[in-house]
């Protein structure tokens, strides 16, 4: 399919839904010029050097001077690579032994004289994975969830791994090795490893023999697709162990397809989840769960992954995974994050046994105990870590909720299809303000920044009519960690940065539910029940609402009136009335600031 823009991707096309469909259609837009203007990785010709990486940084020069040399050159990156191996092989007086001349040989290398001829800086632990980023383009390195891990964060993963007694270890997505390399007090006939990718399975079997210089041993990384029905064989042939005593990686952060909405409904019907049910998830899901295949009874299984693990809906089934299959040891949260990923990680450790009642929290704060009963909470299994006198609270707001939003009524704000053109700083004749979740504060909505012609027909996507002009309604940011829901009673419009609410409460009016909804406490139940970036309806419609009586429901009326006519002293009341209202102490009221304070000061740190 051609378009003045090119070709479109016939995938993204088949993937969209009819819905877009029918507005790319009426809008005359093109196609894959919207495409193209996604922020989609996959398609970026980026490079750069991955600086956390390295050992001493340096060594970035000395990369940068490679990468230089193989696109002035025209040099296959495979064979510049084989001569950048020898190099390093050569200044640590390895190149002729044997078994590295086996491991050379194998390859067939094109000879890159130029290169090998080089002095490489030593004293770096990957500087053959480091080139190896560097000159790829983040376009493949995301389709390969080619973002290799950090020294510091393989060795402290793998600190307290035991081999004596010959335990075996394995990482099935091992890359450029750093988890092999990584391992402590262990044998090389001890490791093994895999991976999908021909070039760091070569960079791994260099970074072994370097790592045990005084040892004539053919490494055992073999190239294979480990989520296969052939790994196995594979691994046979090449003399592994049938199953491990430690697993450990950071496999390839990757989305794969959705399965569809009877697949989900199937899954979430099952008592116990298998590999299978993993099949059309994440990349990093199925290769967490076909790990246990290969680990023993007993076996240590650990997974360096997005901190999106933890509450995203999406991986909801994994999380059933490790509370239902597995025993979850600890949580280990990690600053570092990975040029080109914006996302932080966490190191899962679970071991290959029955669940367990308690875990292991580790954070810049130390290492805390913690239950996974608070996981139960919540129909999407979120991983929250509430200390026993946090627990206290969220379990009291629970105990009194008698209602949920879950029958209310939600919509999306107007998606323009064209902001650039459609919104208009200035007021014109005919315009309508619309608002954005930037103009959105509690209870109140900022003066507008934006005007747009109002014409239906002509916007890509509007909610229906009436909840725009609803005689009340509540609006809310978005893209937010925090609660932020404005009053309005003026029939505005609103842009896709805000979603609408018109809740359906018994006994609750809709400025009550905004004063319970802006409180404290209810800020305090949500940023530790879900730890979510977004607001999402999903977990708006799980939060358990009060039975009010009527002299309380126009109590908090009354303060949401005055507060949106202007007067800020009300907020308190509000405050102090819910507080007083869920029968919370000094000590718990305290402690509930403290933490939506932490909160405020954690996300103007991240963000």
């Amino acid at each position: 399919m051609e378009t003045q823009g090119g070709t479109v991707d016939e995938a993204a096309i088949k993937n969209a839904s009819k819905s877009t469909l029918r507005n790319w259609r009426r809008l005359g837009a093109n196609p894959n010029g919207r495409l193209t203007k996604r922020a989609n990785k996959t398609c970026s010709t980026k490079r750069r050097v991955p600086i956390e990486y390295l050992t001493n940084r340096a060594n970035v020069e000395f990369i940068r001077r490679f990468v230089e040399f193989v696109d002035a050159n025209g040099v296959p990156l495979r064979d510049a690579l084989g001569a950048l191996a020898s190099a390093i092989l050569r200044e640590r007086r390895l190149v002729d032994k044997m078994n590295v001349v086996d491991v050379l040989n194998a390859e067939r290398f094109a000879p890159v004289p130029e290169v090998a001829g080089w002095t490489p800086p030593l004293g770096e632990t990957d500087l053959l994975g480091a080139a190896y980023l560097a000159a790829t383009f983040e376009g493949e390195r995301n389709l390969k969830g080619a973002y290799y891990t950090p020294r510091k964060i393989a060795e402290t993963t793998t600190a307290d791994f035991d081999f004596s007694g010959g335990k075996t270890f394995c990482d099935p997505c091992c890359g450029g090795g750093a988890f092999l390399t990584a391992l402590k007090n262990v044998d090389p006939e001890q490791i093994f490893g895999g991976d999908f990718d021909p070039i760091a399975v070569f960079i791994a079997k260099i970074n072994l023999l370097l790592k045990f210089p005084n040892r004539s041993f053919a490494p055992q990384v073999v190239c294979w697709d480990f989520l296969s029905d052939g790994a196995k064989e594979k691994a046979r042939a090449a003399g592994f162990p049938e199953k491990f005593d430690f697993v450990a990686t950071n496999p390839p952060w990757g989305a794969a397809t959705t399965p569809c909405k009877k697949r989900k409904e199937q899954i979430a019907e099952k008592q116990t989840l298998a590999l299978e049910d993993f099949a059309t998830k994440d990349a990093f899901e199925r290769f967490f769960a076909k790990a246990f295949d290969w680990a023993k009874p007993g076996a240590a299984v650990r997974f360096l992954l997005p901190e999106s693990v933890l509450n995203v809906a999406s991986h909801r089934d994994l999380r059933r995974f490790l509370t239902e299959r597995v025993r979850l040891e600890r949580i280990t949260f990690r600053d570092e994050t990975f040029a080109g990923v914006a996302t932080k990680c966490v190191v899962v450790s679970t071991r290959c046994d029955s669940p367990s009642e308690t875990l292991e929290v580790e954070d810049a704060q130390g290492v805390r105990i913690a239950t996974p009963a608070p996981f139960f909470a919540t129909k999407n299994r979120v991983f929250s870590f509430p200390t026993p006198e946090d627990e206290a609270i969220l379990r009291r707001v629970r105990e009194l909720g008698r209602f949920d939003l879950s029958e209310s009524v939600w919509a999306l704000g107007v998606v323009t299809g064209n902001n650039r053109e459609i919104l208009k700083r200035v007021p014109e004749k005919g315009c309508e303000a619309i608002y954005t979740g930037k103009e959105i504060e509690p209870f109140v909505v900022k003066p507008p920044q934006f005007y747009l012609r109002y014409d239906r027909s002509r916007l890509q996507q509007v909610a229906k009519e009436e909840i725009y002009r609803a005689p009340e309604k509540l609006v809310y940011r978005f893209v937010s960690k925090r609660l932020t829901f404005a009053y309005d009673a003026s029939q505005r419009l609103f842009l896709n940065s805000a979603n609408m609410l018109i809740p359906r409460v018994p006994g609750a009016s809709v400025k009550t539910v905004a004063a319970l909804l802006n409180s404290e406490l209810f800020q305090f139940f949500y940023s530790q029940t879900f730890a979510s970036a977004k607001v999402l309806k999903s977990e708006l419609s799980e939060l358990p609402l009060p039975k009010i009586d009527s002299t309380l429901n126009r109590r908090l009326e009354r303060c949401v009136a005055e507060i949106v006519a202007g007067s800020d002293e009300r907020v308190v009341e509000i405050n102090d009335v819910i507080f007083r209202f869920y029968g919370l102490s000094g000590a718990q009221v305290r402690r509930v600031r403290e933490k939506n304070a932490q909160e405020i000061k954690c996300v103007k740190t991240r963000y």
